[in-house]
């Protein structure tokens, strides 16, 4: 049975961070244009857009605890986060009941209706790395980590006590952190790094950004190092973790800079992100995967998509993978021959309209940059992206 990736009609707008879906036809997406945007038929029709912030409104993660309650968090300062309770309308959370920490939310975990955690910053220099809770959504609390991180990025939990948050610790600058990987059993009243004395030597320069785990013994954490690609992979509920970098089979580094990862199974799997830097400052976005649990890899940017964030499944068979970064993409499984040429065919199709598309938006803000020269700022916008660079 063959894995088909095809990109959705979502807009190109900017870059999609975060994705959820209720079901293999029902979900949300989060871009970077301050979009929250829905679909009924995954991604067929053209999604709706369902909210829309102010431009330099960075949204970076998503949530929902059943099909009507969700929560979307921002890397922008002063609107951190956002509610619905219908599944439609969204409502900001003022920013008098928020705690200072985390001062920007790039991860968040609805682990019930009124239990909720959200974890950040991105930046380690401003030195408001923190997790917050909810029990309610009326007030927030901050819950501390003390040293134990200058960064955090991803959380997740499996019921209100028992949680991970992933991210790094070392330093005031990237360049300084090494990973961490923190977990609480009491509801974040107290954490426990389980990488310290892990044995692992870790390079300075890496910190933890994505978290998934499949089931109960076996998870995986990307691992984002400007200069590197790993993850680290456990299968025994997180107690101890393995280092694996994105090699080959002739052992060969294949990727670089990795921020989203996704594994369907304990042997299928993929990783993503910004890739190589190439002359001008492009980024090569590139996507890897392997099908033998992580021991080699190949390349996957044309099968899975460009720039990928995020990956999520769907929890019930037929299983259907969605993937953010450019867009949004799918992938679903097929049964037979005749039915793999045929996605595979679509696929082609649907990628080829996507880059033409942003090309075009490309071609358009080159133009408008050359006619109208963007001013230097120093909103919390600019800072609030500095890692996915």
């Amino acid at each position: 049975m063959s894995n088909i990736w095809h990109p959705t009609s979502a807009c190109p707008q900017g870059r999609y961070d975060d994705i959820w879906f209720i079901s293999p036809e029902i979900g949300w997406a989060v871009n970077s244009a301050g979009q929250i945007i829905h679909t009924t038929d995954g991604g067929k029709t053209p999604w709706s857009v369902q909210h829309t912030e102010p431009s330099d409104t960075y949204l970076r993660c998503i949530s929902f605890s059943g099909p009507t309650d969700g929560w979307v968090g921002a890397i922008t300062a002063d609107r951190r986060l956002r509610k619905t309770q219908n599944g439609v309308e969204w409502t900001q959370i003022p920013e008098e009941i928020l705690p200072k920490r985390p001062g920007l939310v790039c991860g968040i975990c609805a682990v019930s209706k009124d239990v909720v955690y959200a974890s950040g910053t991105q930046n380690p220099h401003e030195e408001n790395t923190g997790v917050m809770r909810t029990t309610g959504g009326r007030s927030w609390s901050e819950l501390p980590v003390g040293n134990l991180a200058n960064l955090l990025i991803d959380i997740y939990f499996t019921d209100e006590m028992h949680g991970w948050v992933v991210g790094g610790r070392g330093g005031l600058s990237y360049d300084r952190l090494k990973p961490v990987i923190l977990r609480t059993e009491d509801g974040g009243a107290t954490w426990e790094d389980r990488l310290q004395n892990s044995g692992i030597e870790f390079p300075r320069g890496e910190w933890g950004w994505k978290i998934q785990f499949l089931n109960d013994r076996l998870g995986f954490v990307s691992l984002e190092n400007f200069a590197g690609a790993a993850i680290l992979k456990t299968i025994d509920g997180g107690r101890t973790w393995q280092r694996i970098e994105i090699k080959d089979l002739q052992g060969k580094r294949i990727n670089n800079d990795l921020e989203g990862i996704g594994f369907l199974n304990e042997m299928t799997g993929w990783v993503g992100g910004h890739g190589f830097r190439l002359p001008g400052g492009l980024r090569t976005e590139t996507s890897s995967g392997t099908t033998d649990g992580g021991l080699s890899w190949f390349e996957a940017t044309n099968e899975v998509g460009k720039d990928i964030n995020r990956f999520r499944f769907t929890g019930k068979e037929p299983i259907v993978a969605y993937a953010s970064g450019n867009t949004v993409y799918q992938c679903v499984a097929a049964a037979s021959a005749v039915e793999e040429r045929a996605l595979a065919s679509s696929a082609r199709s649907f990628a080829a309209t996507i880059e033409r598309e942003r090309s075009r938006r490309s071609r358009t803000r080159s133009r408008s940059a050359r006619m109208f020269p963007r001013v230097p700022s120093s909103s919390p916008f600019q800072f609030g992206i500095s890692a996915s660079f």
